[in-house]
């Protein structure tokens, strides 16, 4: 069970759950509050001085685009280990489902066949020490690297002990493998309509895995690329700057293996 703590909100202490400290913090300017798996933990955490390193500055960010609209926040929603041990940290979060941490993914890929080159991009906010930009490893396809940007979203927030993440892509194709595909490749063992396989089952399948990880809340927004938008931009950015990186660690091999893998646009008709 987990044990929801209120350091500084509207009424400090110990919460048995999310809704019941979201109360107690929504719209408090400066907000802390974590959450701990014992209640050791949180009673310790309650009763002892908060570090000047606790409290950060805030993010600053400006919706340009008007979709979806944000909010930024003081509001801690990291627990006591965080991402490999990182400081507690501000997040974005969605007027309309401000019980959400907002997250930007974007892959690219450059180049053609055996010279191809994949990265992904996570965009947490400016400046955020969890933004990714990273070289993607096997097959290099745009619509793997849209997939494996969302799975690495998703294993951040698993990790940190996030209950309610907003992931706005502009992968069409993404989102319909995790809402409406996926379901229907289980049942018929993974064939398109053609009965040809799906190529990118075990990325699917990865991140239907994320997806269904115990008291996880995940919605989708669709944000069409290249149009301006700020956090589309900014994710975009962060992959561009990861298909230039070096090949990870013995993934090259898989590769060169695997480089006539070409990216196909599914649509209703073909699954």
């Amino acid at each position: 069970m987990p044990f929801y703590v209120v350091k500084a909100g509207k009424t400090p202490g110990i919460y048995g759950t999310w809704s019941e400290c979201q109360k107690q913090v929504h719209g408090f300017t400066g907000a802390i509050f974590r959450k701990f798996s014992t209640m050791a933990e949180a009673e310790k955490f309650l009763e002892d001085d908060v570090p000047v390193s606790f409290v950060r500055k805030r993010l600053i960010a400006t919706d340009h685009t008007g979709e979806p609209p944000l909010k930024i926040n003081k509001v801690r929603v990291v627990d006591s280990t965080a991402v490999d041990n990182l400081s507690p940290v501000a997040f974005m979060h969605d007027v309309h489902e401000p019980n959400k941490v907002l997250v930007y993914t974007d892959g690219s890929c450059k180049g053609q066949q055996n010279n191809r080159r994949a990265g992904i991009g996570v965009f947490w906010g400016e400046n955020h020490p969890w933004n990714v930009a990273e070289r993607l490893s096997g097959r290099q396809t745009n619509n793997r690297a849209e997939i494996e940007a969302c799975i690495r979203a998703l294993q951040q927030a698993n990790k940190a002990g996030i209950m309610g993440v907003k992931i706005v892509t502009d992968s069409k194709f993404t989102i319909n493998c995790a809402t409406i595909w996926y379901f229907k490749w289980i049942k018929n063992g993974w064939k398109l309509a053609n009965g040809a396989p799906v190529l990118l089952k075990a990325d699917i399948q990865r991140l239907a895995d994320e997806l269904a990880s115990p008291g996880l809340r995940v919605s989708w927004c669709h944000s069409p690329g290249h149009r301006g938008k700020w956090g589309n931009e900014q994710a975009d950015q962060l992959a561009n700057a990861g298909a230039d990186l070096p090949h990870p660690p013995n993934s090259e091999q898989e590769i060169i293996q695997n480089s006539d893998d070409a990216d196909y646009e599914f649509t209703e008709n073909d699954v």
